[in-house]
Parts: C-alpha cells; structure tokens; sequence
C-alpha cells in the first residue's frame, strides 16, 4: 500500500508485487475504510480444542448421537466433532443386521418352510434399509470391532 499511497502507478504495483488488481483495490478500500490493513476475523466457531475424555464418554453415553447433534453440545462445527472422531479411533458403525437374530429359531423357521409348497408361498421382500432413518452416527470404538 506504501507504494501506491506514494503516487506510484496501481498497474505497475500490481505487477511488482503480483497480485491482481481486485486484490490492491479491496486493500486500498479497506485501508480507507478501517485505517490499516489487518487481517479480519474468520469464523463463527471459537477456536478451542474439545477434551477428549468427555467427548468420548458423551458418544459412549449417546452411541445414536448425530454429528449435528454433537456439535450443538459441544458448540462447535460438525468438521470438530468429525476429526475429535477421527482422532479418538471412533468409528462410524457400519453392522446393520438384526440384533435379535438367532440361529435355532432361524433354523426352525427355515424347516417349516420347507413343509410348504413353493407354488402356494409369496414373497415379500422387506429386507430393505432406509439409511435415512439410520442415525448417520452410529459409533463405536476401533478397538470393538
């Protein structure tokens, strides 16, 4: 900015510092507007590191607990809680079979359809997932699976 404030030409320092022309007019405004050319403030999050521990025994209390959700409780951004994620090996849990299954009673259903005449069955398929009604954070440590 010195050097155009000194009556320098803007196209000659443009090209002597290579920057592009909106980038010297933007610092000339603000240097009009605000005195000085200090850098301006980024963010609405504040910049603050989450305690691990109660990270951790947060997602160990609320396993179904979403990203967004998190982040409110924290008071921070979805990227925060992400990479707290990431660096506690947590996760996202990715089994979705049926919790209640068990083999005998599957065996068991399994013999009575055989008894059956295949002409006479219909099927239904109901096997399909709405990922949308899955909590996309369902976690749990690296170290169970």
């Amino acid at each position: 900015m010195t050097y155009v404030l000194e009556g320098e030409q803007k196209k000659a320092a443009c090209h002597i510092f290579q920057i592009g022309r909106d980038t010297l007019y933007r610092w000339m405004q603000q240097y009009q507007t605000e005195g000085g050319l200090a850098p301006k403030s980024r963010g609405k999050y504040a910049s603050r590191k989450l305690d691990d521990a109660v990270v951790a025994q947060y997602i160990a209390d609320h396993p179904d607990a979403m990203l967004e959700e998190l982040g409110e409780v924290f008071t921070v951004s979805v990227v925060a809680i992400w990479k707290a994620r990431q660096s506690l090996r947590i996760t996202r849990k990715k089994t979705l079979l049926y919790a209640e299954r068990t083999e005998p009673v599957r065996a068991q259903f399994q013999d009575e359809l055989a008894d059956l005449d295949p002409n006479e069955l219909v099927y239904l398929d109901e096997s399909e997932v709405d990922e949308a009604s899955i909590a996309p954070m369902l976690v749990r440590h690296a170290a169970q699976r």
